[in-house]
């Protein structure tokens, strides 16, 4: 399998000698980065400020705190590409295998939250009392805390039984950690195309869902679901913008064309930094929602008259 396109833009040669779009690119990045990070802490205070300690641990948090790891991973790695542009070139005391799990991992970190804030949604349609009695909001979580620290611990058996001290390390066919990094990218593949069957299924029962609000008891339960709903909505369309295309375009064209279309292939390689922008936009609108706005209270002054009040209230009677 080649290599993902998170990974391979990441890794750009450590020399002055980038292309002007490249170079570009790296500062755009490291804004954008840098604006995960503080979109992702700031929609987390938020948002633990609006439940205290009632459903603070879920699905919803547990993708902001990716798109903060998602910031500073590959913020970093880019913050040193800014930094050689300019003729100063960083050099970090890791293996050269540490540092592309390092980076690739957290961009794949942002796929399995976003696969279990979508099933927690499809979930809360589908089977709202059992979604609510049995809590299953942190249990999905905690199962997508396992997937994301069990692949990482495979690395570090990898590097510790095989260390990478090489940078042919990760790209040498017969490297564990060569197939450590194949068989947890088409892991990770899977786990996007399932988060997008799970986008397609959320959409079609909010559709049936937002068509039945009718009752007073319906409309109170999608008030309390109704920011959660919002952002998973607004992740679809920008998810599917930003990330489906690239990757429906990338996968027919290596179907289908053998991977000969070349404006495809330069097209796809900014996927990481589509990426970004979906992650910078996708926290921003978490901020947005949960901004805290003072709430007012509007007084009524009843002017009716006491002998039309009793009439009404006969009347009623």
């Amino acid at each position: 399998m080649e290599p993902s396109a998170t990974s391979s833009s990441c890794f750009a040669n450590e020399t002055m000698n980038y292309p002007l779009d490249l170079q570009i690119k790296f500062h755009v990045e490291v804004l954008l980065d840098f604006c995960c990070v503080v979109f992702g802490v700031t929609g987390l205070v938020f948002y633990l400020r609006r439940h205290k300690h009632r459903h603070s641990f879920g699905t919803l948090p547990f993708s902001m705190v990716t798109t903060i790891l998602y910031g500073v991973a590959v913020g970093d790695n880019y913050v040193r590409q800014v930094l050689s542009v300019h003729g100063i070139v960083v050099r970090v005391p890791l293996a050269y295998s540490w540092r592309v799990f390092v980076l690739v991992y957290p961009p794949n970190f942002t796929y399995v939250s976003g696969a279990t804030l979508a099933l927690d949604r499809v979930l809360a349609m589908l089977i709202p009392f059992t979604h609510v009695t049995h809590n299953l909001s942190p249990i999905l979580t905690v199962l997508g805390m396992l997937v994301c620290l069990s692949s990482f611990l495979l690395v570090c058996i990898s590097n510790a039984i095989v260390p990478g001290t090489l940078q042919d390390a990760v790209w040498d066919e017969t490297s564990l950690t060569r197939k450590i990094y194949v068989d947890t990218t088409f892991f990770y593949e899977c786990v996007f195309a399932s988060e997008v069957v799970l986008h397609i299924a959320f959409c079609l029962l909010f559709y049936r869902y937002s068509r039945r609000r009718r009752s007073s008891v319906v409309r109170q339960q999608s008030h309390k679901v109704l920011k959660t709903n919002h952002i998973t909505l607004f992740q679809i369309c920008t998810q599917t913008v930003l990330c489906v295309v690239p990757k429906v375009f990338y996968y027919t064209n290596k179907l289908f064309f053998g991977s000969k279309i070349e404006w495809i292939l330069h097209y796809y390689s900014y996927y990481s930094f589509f990426l970004s922008i979906n992650v910078c936009v996708v926290s921003f609108f978490i901020v947005y929602r949960f901004f805290p706005r003072q709430r007012s209270m509007v007084i009524v002054q009843n002017t009716t008259l006491h002998s039309n009040t009793g009439k009404a209230v006969a009347n009623s009677n």
